[in-house]
């Protein structure tokens, strides 16, 4: 069997009180001005990372995205994806329930645990927030046309999730996922990724 060959290589500088997000970043973009964007699943923040050298990215900064989209509660969002598009950074939540988890302190309760399914409304999330020179704004000019205003946004919540999982409940090969609460690490619904081309989200 041949070696692997690695075709390269980055080196990421964080700040040191981010070393408890670097073991759960679950998605990255490159943005054209030649930013990298990162976010993770147990956070409520974005990571941007300016290019300082060739194949090294630092100058660290942490955006709470609660700044520039309405949050509820401290919930992680459970970032899965994101891209960059038109001038907005998009990112979506993994849109999952979970189980409870048990404590190992007592046999009742952790039965009881391990029925509940809990669902974290941040995770219904798909967003986009306008981007310019490595920052994010809740509001901002467009840079070719200043007359037409960029604006940070999301997808309206409901009572069960969101727009988009209200659309799925009819959907002949999803809609079961929705009315059936399957956590995700039980091959339930789960979100893992993002593309935003022209006016289409995938």
């Amino acid at each position: 069997m041949s070696e692997s060959f690695l075709l390269g290589r980055l080196l990421l500088q964080f700040n040191t009180e981010a070393s408890d997000i670097i073991t759960d970043l679950s998605a990255v973009a490159f943005t054209p001005d030649g930013h990298l964007w990162l976010g993770s699943d147990e956070t409520t923040s974005l990571e941007c990372l300016s290019p300082v050298a060739p194949h090294v990215f630092g100058e660290h900064q942490k955006f709470a995205i609660g700044d520039f989209i309405n949050l509820l509660g401290d919930d992680e969002i459970d970032i899965e994806g994101i891209d960059f598009s038109s001038n907005y950074l998009w990112l979506v939540g993994s849109h999952s329930t979970k189980r409870k988890k048990p404590k190992g302190k007592d046999s009742a309760d952790d039965l009881e645990r391990l029925a509940t399914i809990e669902t974290d409304v941040n995770r219904y999330f798909l967003a986009k927030i306008p981007v310019k020179d490595g920052i994010l704004y809740k509001s901002i000019s467009h840079p070719e046309n200043p007359q037409i205003q960029l604006t940070a946004g999301c997808l309206q919540r409901t009572e069960t999730g969101n727009l988009l999982t209200d659309a799925l409940q009819d959907d002949r090969h999803l809609g079961l996922y929705f009315s059936v609460p399957i956590p995700s690490k039980e091959n339930g619904f789960d979100i893992e990724g993002l593309a935003v081309r022209g006016g289409s989200i995938f």
